[in-house]
Order: C-alpha cells, then sequence, then structure tokens
C-alpha cells in the first residue's frame, strides 16, 4: 500500500517542523506497517500549514506528536478515497499572486 502527503507549508517554523516529522513518519510507517508515503512538500506563502492525505486536509495550528502524525496518517487511509479510484487530483491556482486553492479526486 501506498499513499501521498501533500504537506502545505508557509515559511514558518511551524511548516518545516511538519515537514520534517512528516519525513519521520513516513519511514517509521514504511518499517512497522509497510506503507509507502510519499511526502510532497508544497510551498505557500500566504496559505495554512497542512497535511492533505487521501484527500482529507487536516490544518496544522501546533506541532503534532509522533504518534498524532501516525493516527492521523492511518485514520485518513481508512477514510479517505481508495488508491485505485483516483484518477486525477486538481489543484486551483488563484489570482495573480499563484495562492493554492481547492484539490477534487476526478473519477
Amino acid at each position: 500500500m501506498s499513499v501521498n502527503i501533500l504537506v502545505v507549508i508557509n515559511g514558518s517554523d511551524l511548516g518545516e517542523e511538519v515537514l520534517k516529522e512528516s519525513w519521520k513518519v513516513a519511514q517509521t510507517l514504511f518499517r512497522e506497517y509497510d506503507i509507502k508515503v510519499f511526502i510532497i512538500p508544497y510551498f505557500n506563502p500566504k496559505g495554512n500549514v497542512a497535511l492533505i492525505v487521501n484527500g482529507i486536509e487536516f490544518l496544522v495550528k501546533r506541532k503534532p506528536s509522533e504518534k498524532e502524525l501516525i493516527d492521523m496518517i492511518l485514520s485518513a487511509i481508512t477514510m479517505g478515497v481508495e488508491e485505485e479510484d483516483n484518477l486525477a487530483l486538481g489543484a486551483i491556482i488563484h489570482g495573480d499572486d499563484l495562492s493554492f486553492g481547492s484539490a477534487t479526486v476526478a473519477s
């Protein structure tokens, strides 16, 4: 099983910490659960720090612990869209500032 995690960062210390912790958790999930996790950083200077796992967005207001991230990812895997059903992920870019909009799964 594999999962893509879009880590939306904005240049803040929180964003950098969440990105680093996400990479650590990806290694743990691979070793302990045999889940391949692909971390995809996305920089949006005007956005909020967030994790998007299987189409489920989690806004991050504080640094989550490793256990919290693992639980969040595992719950999103069971609740999210099945990998075989994903045909495309579309992101909308708004205005001249190229800010990130919403994402949807096309089937």
